[in-house]
């Protein structure tokens, strides 16, 4: 069954302090359906050839082409656009709308 909000656990070191390891997520698959993400949001997104692996990362920058360049929070210890470059809409999961 598919539901418009999934449950993460936040694991690894990349977005502290804001977001800790172990810390749960809830996030809205919907958001992006009929709008694009913003600058600062902070998104889930799965890189292709990963399968069941999903980043958590901020989006820093929105290229002309409509590219996002994302971050991790914590900059010596993150996998992102610095990486692996700007990513299309569609490796966007969603948005986070809260962590409890």
């Amino acid at each position: 069954m598919w539901f418009p909000f999934s449950r993460y656990k936040v694991v690894g070191h990349s977005m502290e302090p804001t977001f800790r390891d172990g810390d749960p997520l809830w996030v809205n698959r919907l958001s992006y359906l009929f709008s694009s993400p913003k600058l600062d949001d902070i998104v889930t997104i799965q890189l292709q050839g990963q399968r069941g692996k999903v980043l958590l990362k901020k989006i820093k920058k929105v290229t002309k082409d409509s590219k996002y360049f994302v971050e991790g929070l914590n900059k010596t210890d993150s996998y992102d656009s610095r990486h692996f470059g700007p990513i299309d809409k569609n490796k966007i999961l969603g948005k986070v709308i809260k962590k409890y």
